[in-house]
């Protein structure tokens, strides 16, 4: 049985010494740990190190690995509308129909990583290490503390800055009641924390897989980009510093990491075979590692393949995916003539990354026997028990089952037909609505996220629990060119050049083939704003064009992976992603037929189909006899005067926070929540 070196270690089940720290340590004078003589030489630090991963699966993060558990998914793209839930337990109404309560504990105000932290750094002077030595563990306590501040920071603006341990004798209750300190103080010294730890932090790490040098340089070019647009976009001023710093950053790791990978689908699912598995991916930088057969998995796949599935997209996203033949918008009037009566008319001609992230539309008239050592094309077709069909004339109801191969060469990849989450059962169609006779793989607006799914990375059951373990992402080189182009256009150095360094190519890999940026043609024209229509309304004409195509990149490489509600927040483009009607993919229900025990296709329309919800773009009803229209998600907000409300830029204090210290200040507009 092959073994991994795990990034995430529970490190209090490893060693029993150590005191558990005060979660909140806040809202009550803390206890000081009275084990710190453990703190003697490097292996020391590093045992208590191991603690520190367990922030890359802290739901106290936009933008994460975890959502309930040690899950995988886009929660911060769900937050920003960019995706929406499968189901009805969607984290973005809350907010779009404005029924959110301020919370009275959590909400990401916590700092139990924080105190850790510093007792880490607090006894590093003191031992018998090296001053290099000393010196890279100082840079390991500096990236920690600045991950979880650039979260803070993103959160909720102010916040207080806590630089040591602190104590319980009063002299640290000018902190512990005091009030948040001003953003820009705390940004600038976290910038500083990041920038010493560049210089002093082992170039290698303490091994493959941890933090090193390369990992500093990823929060820099983050951090830079999100708190320089944040500044330059909400008005605060002093930008340019963080926006040179994270194109500095990402070009440093632009050339430490020159490859990148021609699959982009393997980011997520990257097949470990051979001995090999995320981090030997061109371009991987930091990762986490699964693995089922010791009880360490992640709950992704299973989530994309059971009855309760959680991702999905809408019209208005998939919609912000360009056509692959011409590398140009759906506004576009070249692209007038397309035709839009289904899924198949949507996804035919379009980036593959689309067909990558959300399943491709297929309709299915015998079985599929699948195991867990199944290739396309699946052996053993037997008759259909029961289910519908897809009956469009003219139509190839096999044209997407037949192209994915072609694009993915790899046989254990994405292929179709689709299975549920421990694969016997096959999926008969795409679009797969709740209301249809097969419960797995469902989603009320159609569309289905399959971005975690592959064939090779079958769910098992360990000890109750149905889990996956294919490695997921957490510092990767496609992020950071993105980081680059965007801060380069920000500071007025974006044109042909850069687009090729970046841009261009993330489009040419293999598994993508998009026809390249050129930048000399992207004007007013290219993509024409179109207001009239809300849910593909076109460019956003405050938004420069250009800058409207690199934000696009960035939306279509890295949906799905949680950067969303982060990028709305910092563009302080709330209203537009907001206040839009959120409608499904296009149907005919004429189109769909009943098939009886022996697969012949039947005249009439099932039941189900005739109750699903059905609207016109605008949300407005179809005409009468009418069978085409839009899978109606949710009400539209914006004719309902709710919607996006500036107060939702920063997250709210917790209440009782505000109750044991009256010197907090809560954040602008939450006081009516």
């Amino acid at each position: 049985m092959k073994m991994k070196k795990y990034v995430i270690i529970c490190f209090a089940a490893m060693l029993g010494i150590w005191t558990a720290c005060n979660d909140e340590f806040l809202e009550k004078k803390p206890i000081v740990l009275q084990t710190e003589a453990a703190f003697v030489n490097y292996q020391n630090f590093l045992t208590y190190n191991w603690r520190f991963y367990n922030i890359f699966l802290s739901a106290d993060f936009v933008q994460t690995l975890a959502q309930n558990a040690r899950d995988f998914n886009g929660a911060g793209d769900i937050l920003a509308c960019w995706l929406t839930s499968a189901m009805d337990d969607d984290q973005d109404v809350s907010r779009r129909d404005r029924s959110i309560t301020v919370p009275s504990t959590g909400g990401g105000w916590t700092f139990s990583d924080i105190r850790m932290v510093n007792i880490m750094d607090r006894n590093i002077d003191g031992s018998q290490m090296s001053p290099e030595d000393k010196a890279h563990w100082r840079s390991v306590c500096y990236f920690f503390f600045c991950y979880k501040y650039m979260e803070l920071i993103s959160r909720f603006g102010d916040v207080p800055w806590v630089n040591h341990v602190l104590k319980d004798d009063g002299s640290d209750d000018d902190i512990i009641y005091g009030p948040q300190q001003p953003r820009k103080v705390v940004a600038d010294s976290v910038l500083k924390r990041l920038q010493w730890a560049e210089k002093h932090i082992k170039e290698k790490g303490d091994g493959p897989n941890t933090i090193n040098k390369a990992c500093v340089l990823t929060l820099i070019s983050r951090f830079g980009l999100f708190e320089g647009t944040w500044r330059k976009y909400h008005n605060l001023g002093d930008y340019a510093e963080y926006l040179s710093e994270s194109a500095r950053a990402s070009e440093a790791l632009m050339a430490m990491y020159p490859t990148i990978s021609d699959n982009f689908d393997e980011l997520v699912v990257f097949p470990e075979t051979g001995g090999k598995s995320l981090i030997d991916r061109p371009g991987i930088i930091l990762c986490m590692k699964y693995e089922t057969a010791t009880d360490l998995g992640t709950f992704a796949g299973r989530e994309e393949r059971a009855v309760n599935t959680r991702l999905a997209m809408h019209r208005a996203t998939a919609d912000m995916y360009l056509v692959k033949s011409n590398g140009l918008p759906l506004t576009n009037p070249a692209n007038a003539a397309r035709p839009d009566i289904d899924m198949y008319d949507e996804f035919r001609d379009r980036d593959p990354r689309l067909l990558m992230t959300v399943c491709p539309p297929y309709s299915q008239r015998v079985r599929v026997n699948y195991s867990t050592t199944a290739t396309f094309p699946f052996p053993d077709f037997t008759p259909a028990s029961y289910n519908h069909t897809y009956e469009r004339t003219g139509l190839d109801n096999q044209e997407f089952v037949k192209l994915l191969p072609t694009i993915l060469t790899n046989p254990s990849s994405k292929r179709l037909p689709v299975f549920q989450q421990l694969g016997s059962q096959m999926i008969w169609s795409i679009p797969n609505f709740p209301t249809s006779p097969v419960a797995q793989f469902r989603s009320k607006p159609g569309y289905i996220c399959w971005k975690n799914y592959a064939l090779w990375d079958a769910v098992v059951s360990v000890n109750g629990n149905n889990m996956s373990d294919a490695d997921k992402p957490i510092f990767f080189i496609e992020e950071i060119l993105l980081n680059y182009a965007e801060a380069k256009w920000e500071l007025g150095q974006f044109d042909q050049t850069i687009a090729d360094k970046t841009i261009n190519r993330l489009r040419k890999r293999t598994t993508v083939k998009m026809p390249e940026m050129k930048v000399a043609e992207i004007d007013a024209t290219f993509d024409p704003s179109n207001p009239a229509d809300k849910v593909t309304p076109g460019r956003d004409i405050t938004v420069d064009p250009v800058l409207w195509e690199i934000r696009r990149e960035r939306m279509v490489e890295l949906m799905g992976l949680g950067f969303g509600f982060s990028d709305i927040r910092r563009w302080k483009k709330g209203p537009w992603f907001y206040d839009r009607p959120i409608i499904g993919a296009k149907i005919d229900k004429s189109y769909y037929k009943t098939v009886n025990a022996q697969g012949v296709t039947q005249t009439a329309t099932p039941a189900w189909v005739n109750n699903l919800p059905i609207v016109n773009k605008d949300f407005s009803p179809i005409a009468a006899g009418q069978t085409r229209g839009y899978i109606k998600r949710f009400d539209d907000m914006s004719k309902e005067d709710k919607g996006w409300d500036d107060a939702f830029y920063l997250f709210p204090i917790p209440k009782d926070e505000l109750n044991l210290n009256p010197n907090l200040k809560q954040n602008p507009g939450w006081d009516k929540y």
